[in-house]
């Protein structure tokens, strides 16, 4: 593992690093082939007001929120080339589950969407509402059939407080 990938590894484990990171990233001091732009840091900034402190794979989402706007079929390279692709099994179920969720019509879809998604439900649903910024009915749904609503309410309101913060003030 070179310099650049423990450097990204140490950066996912520490909250608030997103200006860190693209500043590395655009400096070149950081080997990490991604368009970071200001939604990408906004996402990733969300999906730590969002998450527990001690929430486990926090760095998963993290750099999930680093690569969703990237072609889904590139993420595993991506990863691998970061040397962080122990992380792709969280990574690559989230990016590739978190949109899904507004194309489920009917309940038999999302049972069927909760099921698929089971292992790695918690962290698709927490980045999707990191990446809306806000609850949506279909978040409410896919909780509740995945017997999430508590850890989603707690989620959202950890969101919402940070909303509320900044509204009140904006400096």
């Amino acid at each position: 593992m070179n310099e650049s990938n423990l450097f990204l590894r140490r950066l996912l484990s520490q909250r608030g690093s997103y200006p860190i990171i693209a500043a590395a990233a655009a400096s070149g001091q950081l080997h990490f082939p991604v368009t970071l732009f200001e939604h990408v840091g906004d996402v990733y900034r969300r999906v730590e007001t969002a998450a527990d402190h001690d929430c486990a794979g926090i760095e998963e989402l993290r750099l999930a929120a680093l690569v969703h706007e990237e072609p889904r079929e590139s993420i595993p390279k991506l990863l691998g080339a970061a040397g962080v692709f122990d992380f792709a099994p969280t990574v690559v179920a989230v990016t590739g589950g978190f949109g899904r969720i507004w194309k489920v019509r009917t309940e038999g879809d999302l049972r069927d969407y909760v099921e698929v998604n089971r292992p790695h439900l918690a962290s698709i649903l927490l980045f999707e509402l990191a990446h809306e910024g806000q609850l949506i009915p279909e978040l409410e749904r896919a909780a509740e059939v995945g017997g999430l609503q508590a850890a989603l309410k707690c989620w959202a309101e950890r969101l919402n407080r940070r909303v509320v913060r900044r509204q009140q003030d904006p400096a």
